[in-house]
């Protein structure tokens, strides 16, 4: 070998190392985005999910993604604390709802870092004109589980919902509109936790609260969840999951704080468990429809 072929070989080794360098260089020179949770949550989320969100967000971002987790009897003026020990100069801080208060804590001590408090459906906390709020947008997600519900249900079979407190006439009416365009013409029955519908076969149900006693009694109907938990260990009746959890919203939290957005109702991250809806064609419109919004008047 000759030593013009050795220094081009050098120098093409150089460069193929060199650059990876680089760009670890760059990227864990960046600010880091930080999520606060804690190991309750890590269990009901999935670890292997945890990471795998992490992951998502810091390539499309292009900075380093870090959780803040906080001790199971940890007092909320440790949250700051806890934040700090993570990163000094974070770009930007996420705070379950849970949290607001050492959420308060921590932007009266950094009112130039982003802090905002992911508030799912619950109303912002009042008291900090520096902590941000953004929320679900809960009518979106109800038109769409609306939409999704026809297309798994027979125009004879019931349509079951099974509320939670927080669940508003706005979100309802939008449920309802979801089902008429996707041409369910019966009304949903709204009922309560304790319901047997041991008796009735082909239905379509919608949870948004506790889960009612027959989800672990073997009953064989199509559900939709909306839940943090990890889709994988739930029933296999459940056909999407409906997820306004931290991880699920923070990828479009980012998106509004880079466009200087102070606020903002983002929907749900929507799983569609493809292997347990049989039917090939029936998955790709459901896959469709979780992307429709209402036509406005």
């Amino acid at each position: 070998m000759g030593l013009r072929e050795h220094k081009r070989k050098l120098i093409l080794w150089g460069v193929i190392i060199f650059i990876p360098l680089l760009w670890a260089g760059m990227f864990f020179s960046r600010s880091p985005v930080l999520v606060v949770t804690d190991p309750f949550f890590d269990a009901l989320y999935g670890i292997r999910r945890t990471w795998e969100k992490r992951l998502e967000l810091s390539v499309r971002f292009f900075r380093p993604v870090k959780p803040v987790f906080i001790g199971e009897n940890a007092g909320e003026d440790m949250v700051p604390f806890a934040v700090e020990a993570v990163s000094a100069r974070p770009f930007c801080v996420f705070f379950p709802f849970r949290y607001s208060d050492g959420a308060r804590r921590y932007v009266r001590q950094h009112p130039n870092v982003p802090s905002v408090v992911l508030g799912g459906r619950l109303s912002p906390p009042q008291g900090e004109e520096d902590l941000l709020f953004f929320g679900t947008d809960t009518v979106l997600d109800m038109y769409r589980a609306g939409l999704c519900v026809a297309a798994l249900v027979l125009p004879e079979e019931e349509v079951f919902v099974f509320p939670d407190p927080l669940m508003s006439r706005s979100d309802r009416d939008a449920f309802l509109e979801g089902l008429r365009a996707g041409e369910y013409m019966k009304d949903p029955l709204y009922m309560n936790v304790y319901a047997d519908l041991s008796s009735r076969m082909g239905i379509s149900v919608v949870m948004t609260g506790t889960p009612p006693s027959f989800l672990a009694g073997g009953i064989k109907i199509p559900v939709v969840l909306f839940s943090w938990m990890d889709p994988a260990v739930s029933s296999r009746d459940v056909k999407l999951v409906f997820d306004d959890s931290p991880w699920a919203l923070a990828e479009e939290a980012l998106n509004i704080l880079s466009q200087g957005g102070r606020e903002g109702m983002i929907p749900s991250e929507i799983s569609v468990l493809g292997r347990r809806i049989p039917e090939k064609a029936r998955e790709t419109e459901i896959k469709n429809l979780i992307r429709q919004k209402p036509v406005m008047p």
